[in-house]
């Protein structure tokens, strides 16, 4: 391929599959999922969730903790549980997903820092509820 000499080979058809069309609303973030799971969601496709009643795009995330040992037990999922500079940690069905990086509408994306200079989020909000 770095020569310049690429082979060409015809698709087989028979072994092609067709993807469907990502529906919007398979970007709402289930926070009863595995943080893992949520992590590649928003890789993968334009993920959301609510904040306030506002639409909350998603951007960047990591997985946090992927073991909590009933600390955040008693919290329901989609619970803010601490919130820093660096990230708001978010409870999921399994482990913290840290969001990085986040878009109320109409704004730009924002990191999480520069997100909380104009919008306050509290310890124990709970996210995903419209």
């Amino acid at each position: 391929m770095f020569s310049g000499e690429a082979k060409f080979e015809k698709q087989d058809e028979t072994e092609a599959t067709y993807a469907q069309i990502i529906e919007k609303s398979e970007g709402e973030l289930n926070f009863s999922k595995p943080a893992e799971e949520l992590e590649r969601q928003i890789r993968a496709i334009t993920s959301y969730t609510y904040y306030k009643s506002d639409l909350l795009k998603i951007w960047q995330s990591e997985v946090y903790d992927d073991d909590l040992s009933g600390e955040y037990e008693s919290l329901p999922c989609g619970s803010v549980v601490e919130v820093t500079k660096k990230g708001i940690k978010v409870k999921c069905g399994r482990g913290l997903l840290l969001l990085l990086e986040l878009q109320l509408p109409g704004k730009k994306r924002l990191k999480v820092a520069d997100f909380l200079n104009g919008s306050k989020v509290a310890v124990g909000t709970v996210l995903g509820s419209e």
